[in-house]
C-alpha cells in the first residue's frame, strides 16, 4: 500500500485507501484522481474504506517520567553511587541538543534500569 495508496482486497470487496491518497484524489488535476475514478469504475461493488493506525491499548506507558524523577531512581536503585550519577549525567550531555532528547535519555534509562517501578525514590 505505501507505493500506491490503495489495496485492492478481492475477499472482503473492498479497496482500502490511505489518508494520503485520498487528500491527493481529492484534487481532480492529480493521477490519484484518475487511479479513484479507474478503481471506482473497474470495481462498481466494492466499498471505499480509509485506512486507519492500528492504536495498541495494552501500551507500556511512563506516566510522571522525568528527568529529575529518573535521577531520583538512580540514586534510589544504586544507594547514591556516583559512578552510576555520574553516567546518567554523561548521557544527559550527550544527547542535549539533540531531537529527541528526552525519549534518547528515557530510552537508556529504560534500559539500564527497567526494574524502577519497583522501588520508592521518596523512600529514600
Amino acid at each position: 500500500m505505501k507505493k500506491s495508496g490503495y489495496t485492492v482486497d478481492h475477499v472482503q470487496n473492498t479497496i482500502t485507501i490511505t489518508k494520503a491518497f485520498a487528500t491527493r484524489a481529492a484534487d481532480i488535476t492529480t493521477e490519484e484522481y484518475k487511479t479513484f475514478l479507474q478503481l471506482r469504475a473497474d470495481l462498481p461493488g466494492y466499498k471505499i474504506l480509509r485506512r486507519t493506525a492500528d492504536i495498541k491499548k495494552a501500551k507500556e506507558t511512563h506516566k510522571g517520567l522525568s528527568i529529575e524523577y529518573m535521577e531520583k531512581c538512580i540514586s534510589t536503585i544504586t544507594h547514591g553511587d556516583k559512578d552510576a550519577l555520574d553516567a546518567f549525567k554523561a548521557v544527559k550531555e550527550y544527547f542535549k541538543g539533540q531531537p529527541a532528547y528526552y525519549a534518547k535519555v528515557k530510552a537508556w534509562f529504560l534500559n539500564k534500569y527497567s526494574n524502577y517501578t519497583e522501588i520508592d525514590p521518596a523512600a529514600k
